[in-house]
Order: structure tokens, then sequence, then C-alpha cells
């Protein structure tokens, strides 16, 4: 029997630059809704997302990624990606409402410092999703995410804080 009804398989590009360190801004923000009880494809999501603080694309990150200037450029910044992907997952029946006035935030009784910290980026949640986050590996939604919200002041939706990899 499968934990999760459905499958949200994502995979963020970012901006990169070869040898160069520096803070990775999300530039697109795909993702494939998969039924677990069928085995079909329900929707897909596919956003570019216009950057902030490195807004022009190096010529590595082009052709590591094939997303092109133009198309970052007529994109959306984060904020407004996050609230549409929001939405279309409301929209594939993703989630079932809980109790009234009841927030589900799992939260283990005690916490350290760091772990306090991260839990700040999420907002509870009331509804219970019916998903599970898939990625290959952790950078997805354990790094790039999180190191974008703490970098534009973001609230993450709690369905965030949890993914298989």
């Amino acid at each position: 029997m499968q934990k999760f009804r459905f499958l949200v398989i994502l995979d963020f590009e970012a901006t990169c630059e070869e040898g160069v360190k520096w803070r990775n801004e999300i530039i697109e923000f795909p993702s494939v809704i998969l039924d677990t009880q069928t085995m079909t494809r329900v929707a897909e999501f596919q956003q570019y997302v216009k950057p902030k603080r490195n807004p022009q694309l190096t010529k590595f990150c082009t052709d590591l990624t094939g997303i092109q200037q133009e198309w970052v450029d007529k994109a959306k910044h984060i904020e407004e990606v996050l609230d549409e992907y929001d939405q279309w997952l409301k929209g594939n029946g993703l989630f079932e409402p809980t109790i009234p006035g009841r927030l589900q935030t799992n939260a283990p009784a005690s916490l350290s410092k760091s772990q306090k910290r991260l839990r700040s980026l999420y907002s509870p949640s009331d509804q219970t999703e019916l998903f599970a986050f898939v990625t290959c590996g952790d950078w997805d939604l354990q790094q790039m995410l999180v190191n974008q919200a703490k970098d534009d002041h973001l609230v993450l939706k709690g369905y965030f804080s949890g993914w298989v990899n």
C-alpha cells in the first residue's frame, strides 16, 4: 500500500558559474504530479523564474541548463511563482482539509537552535498533504529553496520541508 496518493517530482535549475562560489537562485521551477494508484501523469508545472541577485545568466549556466536569458527576463520573481505553484497543487487535489482550527505542525517536543531556525522558514499547514515530493538528492529542497527563502525573506509552505530522494 502506498503511503502517498501522489508523488510530485521536482527538479530546480539555478543560476551558476563554473569554478565560482556564489549564492544560486532558482531560474526554473518544474514539477510533474504522478498518481501512485494509476501510475499516470496528472499534471505538469513549469515556470521560469527571474533572478534578482544575478539577473544576467552566465554562458556556463545557459550551456548547462539550456535556459535562455530572454526566458528569465520575461519570467516572474520567485514569490509569484511560489504562489502559483501552491494554487497549482491545490487545484490538482493534492490536499484534504484537516480538523478546522487545528494546524499541522508535526514538530517534535525538543528542537535544537538550528532546527528551530530552519522551522521558522516554514508556515504550518491547515491541510493534510496527499503527496510527497521526489527529488534527485537533497539539493533542491534542503539547500536551494531554503537558501533562497533566507536570502529573499520568504516563508515557505510547510509541505516543502519533506521529500523523498
